[in-house]
């Protein structure tokens, strides 16, 4: 009896656990996803990189907005910074949680960023 008790508060305990660990491992595979992109992208224009990770984020229903998404050059090399924040519901508990990623580490976006943004898309 003892053993059953001990196996179904395990599998309360690791459920709970997920519950509450999915939005970070969302964010995780996120951050993996956006390596990846710029990694791959180097030559491709600031808009196609934009477009690939808000697919990706659809796809994996990442609540981020086109305005916390910039994507520019400097020195030749590609910067991303991102912002949003995701909503958790789980059983009896609603939270909110705000997530925040710059490639690379604390890359901040430009001040002018919305009128490189506008000038790119002319």
């Amino acid at each position: 009896m003892r053993l059953l008790f001990k196996v179904c508060l395990a599998l309360v305990a690791a459920h709970a656990l997920f519950l509450f660990g999915f939005p970070h491992i969302l964010h995780r595979l996120l951050a993996m996803r956006v390596r990846e992109i710029v990694a791959e992208s180097t030559l491709n224009s600031e808009e196609y990189i934009r477009g690939e990770i808000l697919g990706y984020a659809e796809d994996k229903k990442i609540p981020l907005e086109e305005d916390r998404l910039v994507v520019w050059r400097k020195d030749g090399k590609v910067r991303v910074w991102l912002a949003y924040d995701q909503v958790v519901r789980v059983p009896f508990y609603t939270y909110s949680k705000s997530f925040l990623l710059s490639r690379p580490e604390g890359a901040e976006p430009p001040r002018n960023y919305k009128r490189i943004r506008s000038a790119s898309a002319r």
